[in-house]
């Protein structure tokens, strides 16, 4: 084999021409085989590309019948012709386009001085220095805001506003130290027993059983004879003192098992438990009533 065969060893995969030299059908595939910037996929030359670009829409702009090699002139291009509003996010074709939606949205524009912003900080700043008729003022942190919407959203204590309930919902989470004084109109779910609110079912459930959880059943004290159980503790007292219990135990049972325990007098003395009612001596004859009966 030749030493001309054995040098032309790199070969273009479009047209099949040869190099010697690798960095030589770099530079040819770049300059006459240009690849599409999103799908990788290589062509025959710049028109083939930029059919390709119109079919599918990669890295082109239809508005300007323009293609773009790569991602970032793409986005730039679109950046500064073709502007979005940055409220609701919607494009536009043109800058004219833009300030046709602001002015029948309201969307960064001020009506009563015919002015265009271009973020939602700037336009706060101009309601803050200019006085104007109809006004958004927050009572609780005394700012004034340039729309309903940054009203409702903001932070008093940092005086960020934010595009949606939620995000300032996640604000407070990461910041417990700033309190959310506007009222969330989310919130509907209330607990009937101390009126707390919750913005969904099922915080309100997770409330309802840490805070008004129903007390353990609770055994009779007599279990090896009785095995009811109770709710409550004065369903158990009322149910020893009835004596249907099983174990025996009736009220004038109880009654000597109190007056035999209860050594500091603090269920026995009923006129220590009434001296602060103002009938102290009715209270005293009652307890010693209730001493001589079951002595």
């Amino acid at each position: 084999m030749s030493n001309s065969a054995t040098k032309q060893q790199y070969c273009c995969t479009i047209c099949h021409r040869r190099f010697t030299k690798r960095s030589a059908l770099n530079s040819h595939a770049k300059s006459t085989h240009p690849r599409c910037g999103r799908c990788k996929k290589q062509f025959d030359g710049f028109e083939h590309l930029q059919s390709h670009q119109k079919e599918t829409g990669h890295l082109y702009c239809g508005t300007c019948d323009l293609s773009f090699s790569e991602k970032s002139a793409r986005k730039r291009h679109t950046e500064t012709i073709h502007p979005s509003c940055v409220l609701c996010h919607k494009r536009f074709d043109w800058l004219e386009h833009l300030q046709s939606h602001k002015k029948e949205t309201g969307h960064l524009y001020c009506s009563e001085c015919d002015l265009y912003f271009i973020s939602n900080r700037t336009h706060i700043v101009h309601v803050r220095v200019v006085q104007h008729t109809a006004q958004y003022h927050c009572c609780d942190c005394d700012r004034d805001y340039n729309s309903q919407k940054s009203l409702d959203n903001h932070c008093c204590d940092c005086d960020r506003v934010f595009r949606a309930r939620k995000l300032l919902k996640r604000h407070f989470g990461e910041k417990p130290t700033h309190l959310s004084r506007v009222k969330d109109p989310s919130v509907l779910h209330k607990c009937k027993k101390c009126d707390e609110e919750f913005p969904t079912k099922e915080a309100l459930r997770k409330h309802k059983k840490l805070k008004h959880k129903a007390l353990r059943r609770i055994p009779c004290s007599n279990n090896t004879a009785c095995t009811k159980k109770f709710i409550t503790p004065a369903g158990l007292l009322n149910h020893l003192e009835s004596g249907r219990c099983r174990s025996g135990m009736t009220q004038a049972k109880m009654h000597e098992l109190v007056l035999a325990h209860d050594q500091s007098y603090h269920i026995t003395d009923i006129g220590a438990m009434l001296a602060s009612s103002g009938v102290q001596e009715s209270a005293r004859y009652s307890s010693i009533t209730l001493r001589t009966r079951y002595n």
